[in-house]
């Protein structure tokens, strides 16, 4: 018995792993970081036009501000939020987007950022209520089976 049970599952012939030194490790993470502290393009997904709510005074405040990079509101039932054209999806925005914002209820966050890790977005912020609820077990889940996210920086 013992080792003839044992089959390879897959075989690597001709394969070198190279290992990727500290230094530019570093360097990969430090770009990441920058693309949230310091983004050139913010997408505010789950915006709305009722002022004096979360999603909408995020967008409102970042137009206000100093930010002098591009703001895509998202938002699947606005045409325009603050007199800026909303997109429906994150994946509707043809410009490459530093950072999202996922202003969702926790039900759906893992749906848009599904979404964000499909567009290529490198650093997602969700401010969103109702994980507890969802609890920590249902939210991993939802997105450890998640290749899309495995690029994407989240906070």
């Amino acid at each position: 018995m013992g080792l003839s049970l044992l089959k390879p599952i897959f075989r690597i012939e001709n394969f070198k792993i190279k290992k990727i030194p500290m230094s530019i490790r570093a360097e990969i993470h430090k770009q990441n970081l920058v693309r949230i502290f310091n983004p050139k393009s913010i997408a505010v997904v789950g915006t709305n036009n009722v002022k004096g709510t979360v999603p909408y005074d995020i967008l409102f405040n970042i137009l206000k501000t100093e930010f002098t990079g591009v703001v895509f509101p998202v938002s699947p039932g606005e045409k325009s939020i603050c007199s800026v054209k909303a997109y429906k999806y994150v994946l509707d925005i043809i410009d490459p987007i530093d950072l999202a914002i996922i202003v969702f209820p926790s039900q759906v966050c893992h749906l848009a950022l599904e979404q964000c890790g499909q567009k290529g977005i490198k650093g997602v912020v969700i401010i969103s209520a109702g994980f507890k609820e969802v609890g920590a077990r249902d939210w991993n889940a939802k997105n450890n089976s998640n290749r899309s996210l495995k690029s994407t920086t989240y906070l």
